[in-house]
């Protein structure tokens, strides 16, 4: 539909499998605008929506004006229970024993005890690393019940699974299947996924440790399932997160083969009595959670209006109010009032970054915008991109307004312009302080190659935007990649993931860095109050309790000050919501309405940066100077975000 496929209009029947998936995140958005809009190209179209999950059923058929058909049934028996002590407690008050050695773990004695029976596994665990380490540690496991055949057909495909690509996954990949095992999650390679898949469905692969990804409709059953972990981290909730029931009841869904098992079985894993009752009560006889559009955020309604308007679908705001009437968010919102004023909010800032442009009530999409939604990319990724990409190009000499088109063609005065959130603060203090040392006759590092424009730098840039995955790192890695970064800061384009470290005697005049001798060692430091400057009062820290390994005493005449801003010379850009007045506010990620949940309700605002905001304010600000101490977190989970005021 977003490039205009002629074969759309010809559509009778749309069969939407897994349609509780509308509740995801990612994916939700996607299918809710997708269904609304088949629905409205052609008004005879069937439509036929299935899931054995909805906890609002009724309501997703009156969304969809169509009836409700419910069935208990199911090809093969499902039991359900959970593993606590030396047997398995099932929801029908039967048990099934399966001991535990002292001090042994329950995922493999419960992998054992089907391959005894001649049925195969899956372990749900809650990360990547997780589903791999487990693999390896099942392949121990499933190896003692190979036959010759079995280990020769398994070399043959861990063989194949090398091919694919030359990458340390393939690689453990392979180790994992030679011995009847593997792993599944959303880092492998489609190629991957077909290989482990198939060979798990013709019984060669004996137990698959997966992530979540698996249980969302793909056709792996099992007889056994086994969800190890039913808590997952979660940033915005500030630590780990019980899953919902609707995803954990998926999981459960992959139990039983048509065909090859007799019945299916999925079992929780408890430590305790207490965790027994919880798993019971949340899962074995919970209901599914209702299904709701997750279209309201920002992210994802930045793109389907712009998607929706460079296909031509809707050129008005009423032509846009009145397709969006038909999604489920309309049905499930409080009224018109909010559906408009959430539109309006997505369409200045379309407009302000010039993705698409408004001509009295006409709204139609730029060149850009057209490309941006051909691409599939987040609007707010697109201007991430183009103002790091207009930076390398013209420079940071703060005369440009970032992100408007008439930058990119030299002629300021045909720019309309983008507000950034660096325009509304003032001068850098590290560009101060290179032009102080020029003055002085320092030499600037990485002076020379401002300019220039690298593949790490390019890669940074494209790794902030919103359409990439966030990852974390190790504890221990901390240290090398703050190195790295103190290194090659100069090539990146964007903001640091990291607040920078000026240098000031004192006098008070700053530097770009330190004396080489107090560049050593691990950055450790007291943490101490500065006064605030003209921009904002910002946490720092300084006066180090010892010298840095390598310094016998601490140099003469200087202090290290922790700035808790972004630190490039492309620093504080498209964080910045553009409104169509020209101001902005710096704004997390995610959306207002997940933000307030994970603050539990306080009503302090709480930005990534760990800054305490005020009400919808031009410029941002920390609020600590000196002799105060920070706000009062206003729960376990703010506090955790806010990370020591420093971060």
């Amino acid at each position: 539909m977003r490039n205009g496929a002629p074969w759309i209009d010809d559509l009778s029947c749309v069969v939407a499998d897994e349609v509780h998936l509308v509740d995801d995140r990612e994916r939700g958005p996607t299918l809710e605008v997708t269904l609304a809009k088949l629905r409205r190209i052609n008004h005879d179209l069937q439509t036929v929506a299935l899931s054995a999950t909805v906890g609002n059923a009724p309501e997703i058929a009156d969304w969809l004006d169509a009836e409700l058909v419910d069935s208990d049934w199911r090809p093969i028996d499902l039991k359900t229970g959970v593993h606590f002590g030396n047997a398995i407690n099932f929801a029908d008050g039967s048990q099934r024993e399966v001991s535990v050695d002292s001090g042994g773990k329950q995922t493999p004695a419960l992998v054992d005890d089907t391959l005894d029976e001649g049925g195969s596994s899956l372990v749900f665990v809650n990360s990547r690393r997780n589903a791999e380490s487990a693999a390896s540690r099942l392949g121990g496991t499933t190896s003692d019940h190979l036959t010759d055949a079995e280990r020769a057909d398994l070399r043959e495909l861990a063989t194949a699974i090398r091919d694919v690509s030359d990458t340390a996954t393939s690689d453990d990949l392979a180790d994992c299947v030679k011995a009847g095992a593997a792993f599944h999650h959303a880092g492998l390679s489609s190629e991957h996924r077909d290989l482990v898949e198939e060979a798990f469905r013709d019984r060669l692969i004996k137990v698959i440790a997966a992530t979540p990804t698996l249980a969302a409709g793909v056709n792996t059953p099992s007889r056994r399932v086994i969800v190890r972990d039913w808590r997952r981290y979660d940033p915005e909730f500030g630590g780990m997160k019980p899953l919902d029931t609707l995803e954990v009841h998926q999981m459960m869904g992959r139990a039983g083969r048509p065909g090859l098992d007799p019945y299916g079985e999925a079992v929780l894993l408890a430590s305790n009595n207490d965790t027994k009752a919880e798993l019971f009560e949340r899962y074995i006889d919970g209901e599914p959670e209702p299904v709701r559009s997750k279209l309201a955020a920002e992210p994802a309604l930045r793109t389907h209006l712009l998607a929706t308007v460079a296909s031509g679908f809707a050129n008005t705001r009423e032509e846009i109010l009145e397709f969006l009437d038909n999604t489920l968010y309309a049905v499930q919102s409080a009224g018109n009032a909010q559906l408009e004023s959430v539109t309006d909010t997505v369409l200045n800032y379309l407009a302000a970054n010039e993705f698409v442009d408004r001509d009295g009530d006409t709204i139609t999409a730029t060149e850009i915008g057209h490309t941006v939604s051909r691409l599939y990319l987040d609007p707010m990724s697109a201007a991430e991109i183009i103002d790091g990409l207009r930076d390398a190009e013209d420079g940071d000499d703060g005369s440009r307004e970032y992100g408007s088109r008439g930058a990119m063609d030299g002629d300021p005065a045909e720019s309309s312009g983008f507000v950034s959130g660096n325009d509304l603060l003032d001068d850098d203090p590290l560009a101060d302080a290179d032009g102080e040392a020029e003055a002085m006759g320092e030499e600037v590092e990485g002076g020379d190659d401002a300019g220039d424009v690298s593949a790490l730098g390019l890669y940074h840039l494209v790794s902030r935007t919103p359409d990439m995955y966030q990852l974390y790192l190790k504890s221990g890695d901390r240290e090398t990649y703050e190195e790295e970064l103190f290194e090659r800061e100069t090539e990146l384009l964007g903001r640091t993931p990291r607040s920078t470290t000026t240098w000031r005697s004192r006098s008070g005049s700053p530097r770009s860095k330190p004396p080489a001798c107090w560049r050593t060692g691990p950055a450790r430091s007291t943490r101490i109050a500065s006064p605030s400057d003209t921009a904002s009062a910002r946490a720092t820290s300084g006066a180090r309790s010892t010298p840095p390994s390598g310094c016998s005493t601490p140099p003469s005449g200087w202090r290290a000050n922790s700035i808790s801003r972004p630190s490039s010379p492309s620093a504080r850009r498209k964080s910045a919501l553009r409104t169509a007045s020209g101001r902005s506010c710096l704004i997390s990620r995610a959306s207002a309405a997940s933000a307030a949940s994970a603050r539990g309700g306080c009503s302090r605002p709480v930005s990534r940066a760990g800054r305490i905001s005020g009400p919808s304010t031009s410029r941002s600000s920390s609020v600590r100077s000196a002799g105060r101490k920070p706000p009062r977190p206003c729960s376990k989970t703010s506090a955790a975000r806010i990370r020591r005021w420093t971060a």
